[in-house]
């Protein structure tokens, strides 16, 4: 297995390793200090929130009384929102992407542990495989809550720009895209 790491950034970088038929390449998801400090807090409160919530909402029942329609649409709410927030923490916790290149196919997936959100690309489809540096938002990590299309790395597929490979650094960034052309049978091609 080979490792790589962005050098002088010492964040985190990328691991490489050759499997059948092509390369897999996982990169641990980039820490949102900010994120990982206040979640944590944030869903403490949440569950206080969520805790009372049921808890009126047991009260009335048991009072024989029916609850306002709003009441619903305010625990919905505020359940969904304590899931994206427990989802976001496990991802800034144990998430990884994982990019492969297997024959004529190139995958990226974001898992934490089992769970697993993948795409997979024919390479004959993929157009100008690129650097493309993120804008400030991007870069300071505001990007990842979505949990999809950020990185430093960007292709065309059809119409639309998927974004990838999470790395620390432009330097990182364009050894994984060196990697991922060199990886490719058909040969991942960069912009004219």
């Amino acid at each position: 297995m080979t490792e790589m790491t962005p050098g002088r950034s010492g964040k985190a970088g990328f691991h490489c390793e050759s499997v059948t038929g092509g390369v897999r390449i996982r990169i641990p998801t980039p820490r949102n200090w900010f994120v990982l400090i206040v979640l944590p807090f944030w869903l403490c409160g949440w569950a206080f929130g969520e805790g009372a919530m049921i808890w009126r909402l047991a009260d009335i029942f048991r009072s024989g009384g029916a609850p306002d329609a709003l009441l619903y649409v305010w625990l919905g709410g505020w359940t969904l929102a304590g899931l994206f927030g427990g989802i976001l923490l496990l991802w800034f916790l144990f998430g990884v992407e994982v990019i492969e290149v297997l024959g004529p196919t190139l995958t990226i997936a974001q898992k934490i542990g089992p769970l697993a959100r993948k795409k997979t690309f024919d390479i004959t489809q993929i157009k100008d495989l690129r650097l493309a540096p993120l804008d400030g938002d991007a870069q300071s990590g505001m990007s990842s809550f979505a949990l999809k299309g950020y990185g430093l790395l960007a292709f065309d597929h059809g119409i639309v720009t998927h974004r990838f490979g999470a790395v620390a650094d432009e330097e990182a960034a364009l050894q994984l895209l060196q990697l991922l052309r060199k990886a490719s049978s058909s040969g991942l091609q960069a912009s004219s």
